[in-house]
């Protein structure tokens, strides 16, 4: 009996100190991942400063300019924010004529959003393609209307 508590003594011993590594290593992936993630509340206030570019006046002129002329580019990044709203890779043409009729359809479908539950998926392939095919075509003068649209989908992603 005397030698069974000993055995349990130790057990209970061994296992404090392996829970004080454990709980160590925990702490320290915590406080790792603080540093690499962005803190969610700049984010998320950066984005809300991006919404308020994206007025009445903005919203009309692109729906204008998308019925008269199919630049790819633009059609890549209204299609993707859209498809963000609508949880899908790519919106179709009827989709974004909807959110873009009324400033306040497409601002209802934006403050939807929610930061943690975008698709990592989508937003990786947003991205890429923003960077290496778009990026400096939007960023022109010609298609100056489109730049909040442009930094609203790089913060969302």
């Amino acid at each position: 009996m005397e030698s069974q508590r000993k055995l349990d003594e130790n057990r209970v011993i061994t296992l404090k100190k392996e829970n004080e590594v454990i709980n160590g290593k925990i702490a320290k992936t915590k406080e790792s991942l603080g540093k690499q993630l962005p803190d969610l509340r700049k984010v998320e206030e950066m984005i809300d400063s991006t919404k308020r570019e994206i007025t009445p006046d903005n919203i009309k002129k692109v729906y204008q300019f998308l019925e008269k002329k199919q630049a790819e580019p633009i059609s890549f990044l209204i299609e993707s924010l859209v498809g963000m709203m609508r949880n899908i890779k790519s919106a179709d043409t009827k989709s974004v004529q909807m959110y873009l009729q009324k400033h306040e359809g497409f601002m209802i479908g934006l403050n939807r959003l929610k930061l943690r539950e975008l698709n990592f998926e989508y937003c990786k392939d947003y991205l890429y393609q923003l960077r290496d095919k778009y990026n400096k075509l939007i960023l022109s003068e010609e298609f100056e209307i489109f730049h909040p649209h442009r930094k609203l989908l790089s913060l969302l992603c």
